[in-house]
């Protein structure tokens, strides 16, 4: 049996980090720690070139180890119980606390819409289920075996992406907003493209980015504009730069093994730290930011942990199938491949 990549696992939790992060600072200076300008807010607006381009890029590069090779059917059931469920669970669940919790960035939600129109950022998970739906789609027909097809395909969706498609219903925006990304994932795999991509290559590519994102931070560029072919090309030249130099960190690889439970529920104990250290009188900014991204990545551990204890908490919650949970504690990381979780993706 394959063993986990502990450099894919690295990245995946980089980009935990990176996710968790942003959502402590806030999306919005209305949200979050409610940070209007400074390098806390600067900083967060500029990792939106890269944050969500990781997650995807992931998904794609290992979702290409174990392609589409199965009935649809059986392949739609498997991504409805390992995104959608839990999706629909936690997202409910978190539009409610949301709604009637005191300042955790208080929301009224149209309920008849909900998860029509996507529900904070579980609309990635939404989004994430219709490429794979495309993706399978496009397997079927040979669409993606071949480079120049591949090619075709891709550049289809870059101009797709720059267009800029307004569609917020079941996340279509998001869908166009990601596929560039994951198809730049798939790519990387089923072509050995890191056969040609030398880390020294990779290094440069990641400098490269470093530069501009710097020049952004410091005003000598502008910020540069989700759907734009800057955007693209950073985003894109990261996750092939990162990926290539192969490096490996124990911590953010136990991190990124539970990148799909960090993903639902770090919202959950980000903004209940907040609230808990704002009312014992905490001010210090950079405090509660650390301490609010270190329980956000904790508690959605050890939330696994508890919820793969029965099999009903673990499908409704981790979309994963029933199993003997015997042992699970202990054995939970030497069982699993990585193509049982392509960045937090696949069916189980």
């Amino acid at each position: 049996m394959k063993q986990r990549s502990q450099s894919i696992d690295t990245l995946r939790g980089l980009a935990c980090i990176l996710l968790v992060g942003y959502h402590v600072i806030g999306s919005m200076p209305s949200n979050g720690l409610k940070i209007e300008s400074g390098y806390f807010r600067d900083i967060n607006d500029i990792l939106g070139l890269i944050r969500m381009p990781l997650f995807t890029f992931l998904s794609g590069l290992v979702y290409a180890y174990r392609p589409f090779d199965q009935g649809f059917i059986k392949y739609t059931k498997g991504k409805l119980r390992r995104l959608i469920i839990p999706m629909l669970v936690v997202g409910t669940l978190f539009a409610v606390m949301q709604s009637i919790v005191p300042g955790s960035n208080f929301q009224q939600y149209d309920w008849s819409m909900l998860h029509i129109i996507p529900v904070a950022h579980f609309w990635f998970i939404e989004s994430l289920f219709i490429i794979f739906l495309l993706i399978a789609g496009l397997e079927v027909f040979a669409g993606l075996d071949k480079k120049n097809n591949f090619l075709i395909v891709f550049i289809i969706t870059c101009v797709l992406y720059l267009l800029n498609i307004k569609l917020n219903y079941f996340s279509i925006s998001g869908v166009i907003y990601l596929l560039p990304f994951f198809l730049a994932g798939m790519a990387i795999q089923r072509f050995s493209l890191l056969d040609i991509i030398k880390p020294k290559l990779g290094y440069l590519m990641l400098l490269s980015v470093l530069g501009v994102l710097l020049l952004i931070l410091f005003d000598y560029a502008p910020l540069k504009q989700k759907h734009s072919i800057d955007a693209l090309v950073i985003g894109i030249l990261f996750c092939v730069g990162v990926l290539s130099i192969k490096r490996k960190n124990n911590v953010l690889a136990i991190i990124g093994g539970y990148s799909y439970s960090i993903y639902l529920f770090h919202v959950f104990f980000t903004a209940g730290s907040r609230v808990i250290l704002y009312k014992i009188g905490m001010t210090d900014l950079t405090i509660i930011f650390l301490i609010s991204i270190f329980l956000g990545i904790l508690f959605p551990i050890i939330a696994e942990r508890v919820l793969n204890g029965t099999n009903t908490t673990r499908t409704l919650f981790m979309g994963k199938s029933t199993t003997n949970i015997n042992n699970l504690w202990f054995t939970r990381q030497i069982m699993r491949t990585d193509q049982d979780e392509p960045a937090f993706s696949k069916a189980k």
